[in-house]
Parts: C-alpha cells; structure tokens; sequence
C-alpha cells in the first residue's frame, strides 16, 4: 500500500510542473522580434521656368539614386542615447543591410528599442565618419556639414549626400516601413534658345595673323552659390557663399551648333547645387551681339544676362529653365 502511494504522489508532482513549464511565455516572444527600417529615396520635385507654375516629379538617373553607404541613428524621445548601425552592403556594423529590399535590420529587438526618433544618413563622405561616430545627441547630428570650395559642378555630384527621418514605436510594430531619404541638394537645369542676334560661331580666333587666340563666345558664371551641405536641413540655414572667379567657357558638348551656319543656336547647363534660404543665387550669361561671323564687328561687344535663381533654393528640388533670347 506504501508503494502505491509514494507513485501516485510522484505522477502528481510531475504532472504540476509539466503544466507550470507551458505557461511561461517564450524568452523570445517577450523579447519581440528584430527591428526592421526600411527607406526609399524621394523623387525630385521639378520646378519649370522662372514662374515655376508646372510641378512634377521624377526619380532621376540611376547615378542619382545611387546608394553606396548607410547610417543610422535611433535616438530616445528627449534626442539622446542613440542606438546605431552603419556600413556598406559587405561591411555592415549593427544588422545586416539588404540592397535589394531597401531593408536594414538591427540586431536589436523590440522590448530593447521602444519608441525612438529614426535618422538616417547615406552617402557619407569618409571625412565624416569620425564626426557621425561622435555623435551623442540630435544636435550633434543635426550640425555636421560639409563644405565645398567650388559648391557646383563637378565638385558636386553623384553619389549624393542622402538623408530622412521619422518617429516610430518599435514596442507595438517591429517594422518601420517608410523613411523618405530626400538628397541634400539641389539639380539645375538651363537651357537657352538663342535669337538670331545672338547666334555665333562658338569660338573666334584674335589677334594677327600668325599669332591669334582662340577665345570662347559664350561664358557663363555662377553667383552667391552656397557652399555648405547640411546632413539635415538647419531651421535658418546661415550663408556661406561663393562665386565663380571668372568667366567660365561653354563647353562644346553643351551647345548646339547649326550644321549650315556653323553658329551656336542653344546653350544648355546642367548643375548642383546646395540649398540655400536667402534670395540673390544667379548664373549670369555672357553672349556675342549682331550676329558675329568670322570677325566681330568692332562696334558690339559681348551682352551680359543674369538669371535669378528662386528666392529659396530647396533640397532636392529639380529646376528646369527652358528661355529665349532675342
């Protein structure tokens, strides 16, 4: 009888603790699964003309939607303690980056993360690496800039310095599906529809003969270009502004010539440049007058055109000026 007993208390104690143990929540549900940020860059927006009347937007060139580097900062609701992860498609620190999808995950999981402010970065030159790994609150982030001596092209050009943020409770949703990476400049683009008037041959040969210069018809400057480009927009972003030096030679690939007439007929001029809050950004043009042939006529010279630039140059932002001159 003894023995009987002493099994069926064994039995008993076994089946307590079998339903005990499948009443525990798993380690890992409580813990939530990996968080996942998934970003995207923005279209341009497209300006038309001077009155800017027509909007649209367009992705850009495969070199402008170029991705070859990424940053992220998850900071806490008061800006501080951030949580990172950085690197390239093959050097990832923090998770792991899918290019295909657009994807990265951090090898964080939700009860970790909580509810943060998301920044990231792409594009990052290799002399703000240091400065990003310095970063211990948003507004150490939110100061780093880079400046460019020449801010236009071709000291300003792919791949693009990229960056966009959001807020996001990772505790409820591990997956935060939109951060719009919007570039960090702008995209100008000019072209000009020559009169009669101002219809030459691109390059006039000076001097007497045997000892002539050849010497460019149609120049062009930049005015008040801004030279500083902000990972985030400042609320007022201060001046810091260049020009270019002299005049600048139209390069033949950005003419049309006349095939009869061998005369410039268009001027067209593509470049980036950074945004800016204060009016006063122009190209100024420089243009033969009356028709010069082989020899200018001794009493014209060249005409000078200043095209303003919007009062606001936005990040981003695509300006197109188709315009005639007379």
């Amino acid at each position: 009888m003894m023995k009987k007993y002493l099994y069926f208390i064994v039995l008993l104690s076994v089946g307590v603790f079998t339903a005990c143990s499948d009443d525990l929540p798993d380690t890992n549900e409580q813990e939530g699964r990996k968080i996942e940020l998934l970003f995207s860059i923005q279209d341009f927006t497209v300006d038309r003309t001077a009155t800017r009347t027509t909007r649209a937007t367009n992705p850009g060139s495969s070199e402008e939607q170029q991705i070859d580097n990424v940053y992220v900062f998850l900071f806490d609701a008061s800006g501080s303690n951030p949580i990172r992860c950085f690197g390239t498609p093959d050097s990832f620190t923090g998770g792991d980056w899918n290019v295909a999808d657009g994807k990265v995950t951090l090898n964080r999981k939700q009860v970790e993360v909580g509810a943060r402010q998301v920044y990231i970065v792409a594009n990052y030159r290799e002399d703000m690496v240091s400065s990003l790994a310095g970063v211990t609150n948003l507004s150490d982030l939110q100061a780093i800039f880079e400046e460019t001596s020449s801010p236009w092209s071709n000291q300003i050009s792919a791949p693009f310095l990229l960056s966009g943020s959001e807020t996001h409770d990772f505790t409820t949703n591990y997956q935060l599906k939109s951060v719009s990476l919007k570039r960090a400049v702008a995209k100008l683009e000019l072209r000009f529809k020559l009169g009669a008037e101002h219809q030459s041959v691109p390059v006039l040969e000076e001097g007497m003969p045997g000892n002539t210069t050849s010497v460019a018809q149609y120049k062009y400057k930049y005015v008040n270009f801004d030279k500083s480009t902000y990972l985030f927009k400042p609320t007022s972003k201060p001046d810091n502004l260049a020009g270019s030096a002299d005049w600048v030679d139209w390069e033949a690939s950005s003419y049309t010539v006349d095939a009869s007439s061998e005369k410039v007929t268009v001027l067209n001029l593509t470049t980036y440049l950074n945004e800016r809050d204060a009016a006063g950004t122009a190209v100024e043009l420089s243009l033969p007058i009356g028709g010069v042939g082989n020899l200018p006529p001794p009493e014209f010279g060249n005409e000078t055109y200043k095209l303003q630039l919007p009062a606001q140059v936005e990040r981003n932002h695509w300006y197109i000026y188709d315009i005639e001159i007379e």
